[in-house]
């Protein structure tokens, strides 16, 4: 976890200047208007300040994605006329991998576990073991102990809560009125948290659970503090079955599930940039809605994994912990290369090739496979393997430009707004695409 940095004066500058430039992208955005190109004094600089480049570099360029869009923000893809995507109830995979069965007989044997020492004992009221077990049985052992931490705190929170509520409150109650006021302010304790984000909101969840279980077992006031203390040592005994069963057989780290996600949207984004090229339109702007959708799930998964490699310990910890930060590093120049492809494949979608002057469209098609090309070696670097040289972007780009500008001076024509933001957009990715590939590779050829 990063240590606490005070910012020198320049640093802070920056941020307020940043936090400025934010603000008004914000009520540009509210108000449905095109936001404004503007540049930052010292933008993506070296800084005292952690993400502060990356920020500042991030923000620029928000408004290239809306370049060119008139008026209004019209620069999303419009829907096919057939939207009837192919929805499964299972993954496709669900009665074919062996990665399925194994973890549904770690979740089986662990639960089974609690289910044989709770009846040995005589302790019914450590049922709950078997509920922890099924709640927190994850993909990844860091996952999965998030889970478990946050199931463990809510219970104890919420046990705690209500033995107060026994022991000081209940006796002092002698109506439906005031017993209704306790739950009210239990209730509201517990929703707060539950609007808190992924990282915390589980325990708001198990806080309520635990105190609704202790008060709500009978059409009385409960008197017995048993059934607090049974529920935290049951929620206890499940976590001790998963830690020493469930996560010790056959389970994946984070990092492995973190670096293969990121490797995933890589690869997504690869298949994404090569839609235009397809010549059925309404299939093309089909998979593209479902590519951009996976894609954003899989933002989502890269951030869940990276918070949980913080609940996974061991000999390779701080190593584990480099590689996360490289990529929550990578992950906002991810964000800005989908926007800014999704507005290039807007223009490209309307303007089909065939519609386009030949040497126009070749160099088009030339730069939208080298870019798919691209991603595709960075995942590859991403996930271990080794890769052939990087097409040149910036040259792909400066290529179709050429292009572009020959057209018109050939026919004396000067330069149309569409054709100018083709320009800006291409240059856009190419800035983006590149550097980070460079960002990419050098990380991993270190390792």
């Amino acid at each position: 976890i990063s240590r606490p940095v005070a910012p020198g004066a320049e640093d802070r500058e920056r941020c307020l200047r940043l936090a400025g430039e934010i603000s008004i992208l914000r009520a540009n955005l509210a108000r449905q208007e095109i936001p404004r190109e503007f540049n930052l004094p010292h933008c993506g600089e070296r800084s005292d300040v952690p993400f502060l480049p990356v920020m500042e570099q991030t923000v620029t360029l928000l408004p290239h994605a809306f370049s060119g869009s008139g008026s209004q923000m019209d620069v999303f893809i419009p829907a096919p006329t057939d939207e009837s995507a192919g929805q499964r109830l299972l993954v496709a995979d669900a009665f074919s991998s062996s990665d399925h069965l194994k973890f549904a007989v770690r979740g089986m044997v662990a639960s089974a576990t609690c289910y044989l020492v709770y009846t040995a004992i005589d302790w019914r009221g450590l049922a709950t073991s078997i509920a922890t077990c099924i709640i927190t049985a994850l993909t990844t052992i860091g996952s999965s102990r998030q889970k478990e931490f946050l199931r463990l705190a809510g219970a104890i929170i919420g046990g705690l809560l209500a033995i107060g509520a026994q022991v000081f409150v209940l006796p002092n109650i002698d109506s439906i009125a005031g017993f209704t006021l306790l739950f009210m302010v239990v209730t509201a304790v517990a929703a707060w948290i539950s609007t808190a984000s992924a990282r915390l909101s589980y325990a708001g969840v198990q806080l309520a659970l635990a105190f609704y279980i202790v008060n709500t077992s009978e059409f009385t006031i409960q008197t017995s503090l048993a059934i607090a203390r049974d529920r935290v040592f049951g929620v206890l005994l499940g976590l001790l079955a998963m830690g020493l069963i469930f996560d010790r057989f056959g389970a994946r780290d984070a990092l492995g599930e973190l670096e293969a996600a990121f490797a995933q949207n890589l690869r997504d984004f690869a298949e994404l940039t090569e839609q235009p090229l397809r010549p059925d339109r309404n299939a093309a702007v089909k998979r593209h809605r479902q590519l951009q959708d996976k894609i954003n799930v899989g933002f989502d998964a890269v951030r869940a994994q990276s918070d949980g490699m913080l609940f996974e310990f061991g000999a390779s910890r701080q190593k584990k912990l480099q590689i996360r930060e490289d990529l929550k590093r990578w992950q906002p120049a991810m964000r800005t290369l989908l926007q800014v492809q999704n507005t290039f494949a807007h223009y490209r979608m309307q303007r089909p090739l065939e519609e386009l002057p030949e040497q126009v469209a070749d160099a088009e098609s030339d730069f939208e496979r080298d870019t798919a090309l691209a991603a595709r070696m960075m995942a590859e670097e991403v996930s271990g393997k080794a890769s052939g040289p990087l097409p040149d972007i910036t040259a792909a780009a400066e290529r179709l430009e050429n292009r572009i500008r020959s057209y018109y001076v050939e026919r004396a024509l000067p330069l149309t707004a569409e054709a100018l933001d083709v320009i800006t957009l291409t240059r856009t990715l190419a800035s983006i695409l590149g550097p980070l590939h460079n960002d990419i590779h050098s990380t991993f050829a270190q390792r």
